[in-house]
């Protein structure tokens, strides 16, 4: 397991208040998947211990305390597994997953600096850009 950061991003700038729907057809709004340090022995993390805060310009916009940290995290990949399964998607020993917004969902844009901490684990930077189309 690592600490990581989900980037949601899409073509369409008012996607979430258009409701569930839309973000499904734009296959989650998902961006892309930072991915930070390791967190060894997770399995063994005293529920309750870990402080995930989000920082957007230097203000807190989200923060939680997972109740029940390893429970939830093998909850999530149980019900990630079983989805995957029924849909036949492969989901090969070293693919990457996220387990969504934790500390909510938290509006954005170009030229934000962003920090994502998690307790003891360490933090994700972020400043956020434009997409820049790619040539050729």
């Amino acid at each position: 397991m690592f600490i990581g950061v989900e980037i949601a991003s899409s073509p369409v700038p008012a996607i979430s208040s258009l409701g569930p729907i839309a973000v499904i057809c734009d296959f989650g709004n998902n961006g892309g998947l930072l991915v930070g340090q390791e967190i060894e022995g997770w399995s063994s993390i005293d529920a309750g211990s870990i402080d995930l805060e989000t920082l957007i310009d230097g203000e807190v916009v989200g923060t939680r305390t997972p109740t029940d940290f390893p429970k939830d995290a093998l909850d999530a990949l149980a019900f990630l597994r079983a989805h995957a399964e029924d849909r036949r998607i492969d989901l090969p020993a070293g693919t990457f997953v996220s387990s969504g917004a934790v500390t909510g969902v938290h509006q954005t844009q170009a030229g934000v600096s962003a920090v994502c901490r998690f307790g003891q684990f360490g933090e994700v930077r972020m400043k956020l850009t434009s997409a820049t189309p790619i040539e050729g």
